[in-house]
């Protein structure tokens, strides 16, 4: 039997109409209002501001059309020149902004729970979906990857989570802290992705990974 891919369980792509862009405002609802509190409740239940009418959103939905995994790159205004000191950044034409970068893991866990409750097939589904789930912070960054390639910036920045900065260096991202934390939505961390510098990692470290993440998924 052949090992299962990624694309048998996931879609990746990018949203580009105003269903699939609203799909990505009510992910981004569920994570940051719902399950962490970052932001207060409202009544449309979705998570947006003025950027994301310049934003690129990348989404990863089930192969059942749930979406799962979203993040936001921005080209032009990006609020992390207004938090971090620009010498330690580079010129805003040779990056991106990532930002809004989250998964569902509650979602996640149910459809795991509830195919595990089923027949042996879907049993079996659940497996092959817990298993393959950690190429999903991976399957946005390549994405990313592509979209930053394609529009010729070769780094991306942001500003995050300390544990989700580690969670990247433990996967072989190239990816440096800037300065000291700042207060940004709670107390976050000033970063920047090499990404060719990012792919060499991985080609030493993770080859597996590094094919992964050079080889971006066509869009379904």
């Amino acid at each position: 039997m052949t090992s299962p891919n990624f694309a048998d369980f996931f879609s990746e792509k990018f949203a580009v109409t105003p269903r699939d862009i609203r799909k990505c405002n009510k992910l981004r609802y569920n994570v940051y209002v719902k399950q962490q509190q970052f932001e207060p409740p409202n009544k449309e239940k979705v998570e947006r501001d003025a950027l994301d009418a310049q934003a690129f959103h990348t989404l990863i939905t089930l192969s059942n059309g749930s979406s799962l995994a979203t993040a936001r790159l921005l080209k032009d205004d990006m609020p992390v020149y207004d938090y971090i000191d620009h010498q330690l950044l580079p010129h805003p034409d040779e990056c991106l902004e990532l930002s809004r970068f989250c998964c569902d893991q509650q979602k996640l866990r149910k459809v795991i729970r509830t195919l595990s409750r089923k027949g042996e097939k879907y049993r079996n589904q659940a497996r092959q979906i817990k298993k393959l789930a950690y190429l999903i912070s991976p399957a946005i960054m390549r994405q990313c990857f592509a979209k930053a390639k394609e529009l010729n910036r070769p780094y991306l920045v942001g500003i995050t989570e300390s544990r989700f900065i580690a969670r990247l260096e433990n996967e072989h991202f190239d990816i440096k802290r800037l300065g000291d934390p700042v207060k940004y939505h709670g107390i976050r961390q000033g970063f920047i992705i090499d990404i060719e510098g990012t792919l060499q990692k991985m080609n030493e470290n993770d080859a597996h990974l590094k094919d992964f993440m050079a080889n971006t998924a066509k869009e379904s």
